[in-house]
């Protein structure tokens, strides 16, 4: 796995409220979040009080997501469990049967653990579980047993050592031994007792978060709980912890769906600080994702937004509140892979009111559960690969291995990316500014529409109303439909004047000496879940360097072998002219080939694949510098008008704007409007979808290793509404970002808005995998020659070059072929490089 695929692999763990075993898998998590803190919540009306009344807020109250929300979860990390071991939902606790997760005390390595989750993982919180019989020596008091409680310390000491916020959590269901606090059981004073001497350890730290009880349940009366509540808090108050969070939970397994409607949310709204305030008292929510939320099923079949976080966020807001969520999780399937990610991002869509989340569990948990010490390094599982670094922006870049090609020069490609899937990072991460409302907004759009004129490839460019504003609809599901990746080679020799060799082609399969990009593809779906790619393709090696629309059915069978591999994995695959509106530097239809050439191109390739539903056609990567945008989409129409007549009737058509088809120009510059009159023969446009780009540096091209914006305010967000305003789609084929803190951050915001907004977009495509190089400069295959290596950095690489595969115009010569930043290539054979002493120059600037 490599952080491409930054999926949340959640572990098939228990929730607390189901644990008999006690053995849960560790999972971690999308992660969506920056290490920032928090705000303090608003000081109520009211003073203090020993009891509580519940009141619902106002039912006309209906909050939109505010400016506090930046896009972030403030805190995001894992249960680090063991404490709690021989504890049941009862509140009974087997003192014998706790585990400490500490070596020291021949345990697990959780310190260890802790250390990993933050220098690599980025995590920066952990909820510590402890059974109160462990705390007290099995005595029903608040008096702690000291020789206990110092074992509990050195794991509290441990996490504060990290420099993470450590949550301490009595894992007791508002009970001990069966009793229920304050109501039969341990009277209000003890509870506050066992509080205070807990606070008066830890009052000075600021780290220290008190979680005054796991999951209570069943709890007959929810006003005296409150009660209890308050005790609690006033306690760890007086004890001088007067500033550190205090987390409330509610009834019904403290459940994040029905917190307001059991009136937890209503009686704990009263539970007040000394001074009357509720500053940093914070509500403790959990909510799992399978059938009966117990955490215990291995599929999951919901992501708990309408039923639970928009409800909840909601009512935050109106009362001024934040909650966090101290437990979630999911199975090790593609179902809760998904689901999970859709919640989390929900939530960090809404990071105004809900501050993060915290996963179940690592600590002592069976081995194959918990991340691996080998020698000083750790290694995740399989799960925890595939979800790490997608949060926090407190990312540990050291931990984070080159991903696929990085053009160290040239303008807009060969980059190196951050791919992030769908159901990773996900929606929700989009920065606070955005034009997305947390709520669900009553409007309805649909699919692409039938314009009112059905007739002309010619187009005007107007602009849209300007009194249009389109809310986020019902249609949104907050998943995208389509992501993936693009897989390169065909289109290599390509530059952005549209000059292509056919003999400049490096087709990324394995027969054709290049990378094994079949495998590739394979992986991606299989393992990291993707479901398209795009495979670009350069005009001149269809034709064999012919400006004509004849395609050369012996390159077209090469580039096909790819095309085959693609859809043989299930997935969609993009076919991508990748020549920016030219031929050898002619726009097409404006001086270079005429529409009628372009249009006989399509046809040849729509014919090939008519038959195929899952072939996407997209009319030409990346136009750009184009006089006439009327005159563009003229040509535009052409292409459609010959794909839909070779009998490709159904499948989706991408049609790209000028300026680099720019998601943020994409209005501004004309494209948006005069593509709206681009037309199926039937006069709809079903099917037909924008084609835009963006990344995240700061000129737009890709080339820069830092990354200065989520594209959320100045680009997204304003065509979401145009697109919505016009009843169209678009699809974002080329996206990506430098392998650092800065870029996983935006792009994970960049991917939540454009899956919170899926009514409109249908996904994205990273660019790019196929033959690029995976370190920056070149890769051992069958073995190294450090010498040479080293000679290859020092600057021979401009001497070094190599008769490879007839498609770099070389003599052909059997073996693998590397890439350089120097535009240099050598072959390995056998385990050896040779380097020839012949020159063999590519002429044409690799994607310039």
């Amino acid at each position: 796995m490599t952080l491409l695929s930054i999926a949340l692999l959640l572990g098939v763990g228990l929730s607390a409220s189901a644990q008999s075993p006690l053995y849960g898998q560790y999972y971690s998590q999308c992660l969506p979040g920056s290490a920032s803190q928090s705000s303090s919540t608003v000081k109520p009306t009211t003073g203090p009080s020993s009891t509580v009344s519940t009141t619902a807020p106002s039912p006309t109250c209906s909050s939109s997501l505010v400016n506090r929300s930046i896009g972030k979860l403030s805190l995001v990390g894992v249960n680090i469990a063991g404490f709690d071991f021989g504890c049941g939902t009862d509140g009974t606790c087997d003192v014998t049967k706790a585990v400490p997760p500490l070596q020291q005390y021949s345990g697990i390595d959780g310190q260890g653990q802790m250390q990993h989750f933050v220098n690599n993982d980025g995590f920066n919180i952990f909820r510590l579980p402890v059974g109160w019989q462990f705390l007290t020596g099995s005595a029903n008091s608040g008096t702690l047993n000291q020789a206990n409680f110092a074992k509990y310390d050195a794991l509290v000491q441990a996490c504060l050592g990290t420099g993470a916020s450590c949550i301490i959590d009595i894992h007791n269901y508002a009970r001990f031994n069966g009793q229920i606090v304050g109501q039969g059981g341990p009277s209000n004073d003890v509870f506050a007792s066992l509080w205070s001497n807990i606070a008066s350890k830890y009052a000075s730290n600021s780290k220290v978060i008190f979680g005054i009880m796991n999951e209570p349940h069943d709890v007959p009366d929810i006003n005296a709980w409150a009660t209890s509540v308050q005790a609690a808090v006033t306690a760890i108050r007086k004890a001088g912890a007067t500033s550190q969070r205090i987390l409330l939970p509610g009834n019904n397994w403290t459940s994040a769906e029905t917190f307001v409607s059991n009136g937890s949310g209503p009686a704990l709204a009263k539970v007040v600080n000394l001074d009357g305030s509720t500053t940093n008292l914070i509500f403790d929510v959990h909510k799992y994702l399978d059938s009966d939320n117990s955490g215990t099923h291995a599929d999951c079949v919901t992501n708990n937004i309408q039923s639970s976080w928009a409800p909840l966020a909601n009512w935050l807001r109106c009362n001024g509140r934040q909650a966090l969520n101290t437990e979630t999780g999911g199975g090790n399937t593609a179902s809760c892979i998904q689901f999970a990610c859709e919640q989390i991002a929900f939530q960090a869509q809404n990071s105004d009111v809900i501050l993060g989340y915290v996963g179940w569990s690592a600590g002592a948990f069976a081995a194959a559960e918990v991340p691996t010490k080998n020698g000083n390094a750790w290694t995740d599982t399989s799960l925890v690969q595939s979800c790490l670094m997608l949060g926090l922006g407190a990312v540990s870049v050291q931990a984070q291995a080159p991903l696929y090609g990085q053009w160290l020069g040239g303008r807009n490609d060969l980059r190196l990316w951050v791919f992030l899937y769908y159901s990773q990072c996900l929606p929700g991460v989009a920065s606070s500014s955005s034009s997305a409302t947390a709520s669900k907004p009553s409007a309805t759009p649909s699919t692409t529409s039938k314009p009112a004129s059905t007739s002309a490839p010619a187009t005007s460019t107007s602009a849209p109303s300007p009194t249009c504003s389109a809310s986020l609809t019902s249609r949104a599901t907050g998943k995208l439909s389509h992501v993936g990746i693009n897989i390169a080679g065909f289109d290599f020799g390509c530059n952005s004047d549209g000059d292509c060799t056919a003999s400049g082609a490096w087709p990324p399969l394995l027969k054709y000496y290049g990378h094994d990009g079949e495998g590739q593809m394979n992986h991606f779906v299989n393992d990291d879940g993707f479901n398209t790619f795009r495979l670009p393709v350069g005009w001149q090696f269809l034709t064999n360097n012919a400006m004509s629309g004849t395609i050369n059915q012996t390159n077209l069978a090469i580039y096909d072998d790819l095309v085959q591999a693609c859809l043989a994995t299930g997935a969609s695959c993009i076919v991508d002219v990748h020549n920016y509106a030219r031929f050898n530097g002619e726009i097409i239809g404006q001086g270079g080939p005429s529409n009628d050439i372009f249009a006989a191109l399509w046809t040849g390739l729509a014919t090939k694949y008519a038959s195929t539903p899952n072939v996407i056609f997209g009319v030409m990567n990346e136009p750009h510098d184009v006089p006439d945008i009327n005159l563009w989409a003229q040509s535009v129409q052409a292409a459609v008008t010959a794909i839909r007549k070779a009998g490709a009737t159904t499948q989706l058509i991408l049609l790209p704007g000028n300026n680099w088809t720019s998601a943020q120009t994409f209005v501004s510059n004309g494209s948006g409007d005069a593509l709206m009159k681009v037309v199926n023969p039937d006069g709809t446009t079903t099917g037909l979808i924008f084609d835009v780009h963006k990344y995240l540096d700061s000129d737009n091209s890709g080339t820069n290793s830092e990354c200065v914006t989520n594209n959320i305010e100045e680009a997204w967000a304003p065509l979401a509404n145009w697109l919505r305003c016009n009843g169209r789609q678009a699809f974002n084929t080329e996206t990506g970002g430098g392998n650092t803190a800065s870029c996983i951050q935006y792009l994970c915001q960049q991917i939540a808005f454009q899956a919170q907004n899926s009514d409109v977009f249908l996904g994205y495509v990273g660019w790019a995998a196929g033959n690029f190089d995976p370190s920056k400069f070149f890769l051992t295959v069958h073995g190294s020659i450090p010498a040479f290596e080293e000679s290859m950095r020092m600057g021979d690489a401009d001497t070094i070059r190599l008769n490879v595969d007839r498609h770099l115009a070389c003599q052909v010569v059997s073996g693998t072929i590397f890439w350089f930043p120097e535009r240099a290539y050598f072959v390995e054979f056998s385990g050896k490089r040779t380097k020839y002493s012949r020159t063999c120059h590519n002429p044409y600037p690799l994607r310039e």
